[in-house]
């Protein structure tokens, strides 16, 4: 596939995380899967990245995409890793934080302090 120079920086930086914003039917989807393939290649298990989209279907098709490339380069142990790598929606990585480190939350309660005054 031919690149735009965007897309070829989005896939091929290196040492900065990203956000992929643009228009439906530009390629973001098969961006972010050729970046993580050029990840896995380059040493970096799938199940050490964190991709996120807005919706599950968008978080669905990710994955598969990425699974196909994975097949078809055949990284199978990484394949084996997919499903548990962290390919979800914003709100279903903040709540599964959330559920993991729970205890931390409850430790800070005695420091959280909401005031009822509208100061705006």
């Amino acid at each position: 596939m031919a690149w735009t120079k965007e897309q070829e920086t989005a896939i091929y930086k290196d040492g900065t995380n990203i956000i992929v914003s643009a228009g439906a039917g530009s390629g973001k989807t098969a961006v972010l899967t050729e970046r993580v393939l050029e990840k896995v290649k380059k040493g970096i298990s799938v199940d050490n990245l964190l991709i996120l989209t807005f919706t599950k279907m968008a978080a669905k098709e990710m994955k598969e995409r990425i699974g196909d490339k994975l097949k078809k380069e055949g990284l199978t142990s990484e394949l084996a890793k997919l499903d548990t790598a962290d390919i979800t929606t914003f709100d279903a990585y903040a709540l599964s934080v959330v559920k993991k480190y729970h205890y931390y939350l409850s430790h800070l309660k005695s420091h959280w302090h909401c005031s009822h005054h509208n100061s705006f």
